[in-house]
């Protein structure tokens, strides 16, 4: 089961899919399922293994940061699309395992194309805090940062509220969306 994830920076992405994966732990065990596992994946995973071991880049995500793994992230993509073949191989490897794996895309063309290829609902991560952060243009982003909300996304998660209310949404998403598997 794939799911793709986006929202704006700072939005609960993975505050979210780490409230799944608690959650699914203690519905697994109940179910039988005792070695399924949520997987969280970028679609950079690859880039940032990269900047660090050969550019000993310390994982911080500085706005410079984020531009370059963006950009080169982009490039590869027009070049010979690298960042989905590379991420496509990680995404079947967790399937054949059984494993729940959540998808952070960015770009609206690749939601779709992740989507489709491995029949993906895709998720918004709804904070409006996050997003004037991000629209008031008080940090030097890039145009997937600022295009999030350009995607029909298939589910919405409203993280505008409380740490509980996010927390009673992320088990709402596990009957809802994976059930018993």
């Amino acid at each position: 089961m794939v799911f793709i994830i986006n929202g704006y920076l700072r939005s609960g992405k993975d505050t979210f899919v780490t409230m799944v994966s608690k959650l699914w732990k203690e519905w697994r065990y109940r179910l039988g399922l005792d070695t399924t596992e949520v997987i969280n994946i970028s679609t950079i995973d690859y880039l940032k293994d990269i900047f660090k071991k050969e550019f000993n880049w310390d994982g911080n995500k500085t706005p410079q940061a984020r531009r370059a793994l963006s950009v080169i992230h982009n490039e590869l993509a027009l070049w010979n699309d690298i960042p989905f073949v590379l991420t496509s191989e990680k995404i079947k490897e967790e399937q054949s395992k059984g494993n729940i794996v959540f998808v952070h895309c960015r770009e609206p063309e690749n939601i779709f194309k992740y989507s489709c290829a491995f029949g993906a609902p895709t998720i918004f991560i709804k904070n409006d805090n996050a997003k004037r952060a991000v629209l008031s243009g008080s940090q030097k982003l890039t145009k997937s940062d600022t295009e999030v909300e350009n995607y029909k996304y298939n589910i919405i998660i409203d993280n505008n509220s409380t740490f509980e209310n996010l927390e009673k949404q992320a088990e709402n998403f596990i009957i809802e969306q994976i059930g018993d598997i």
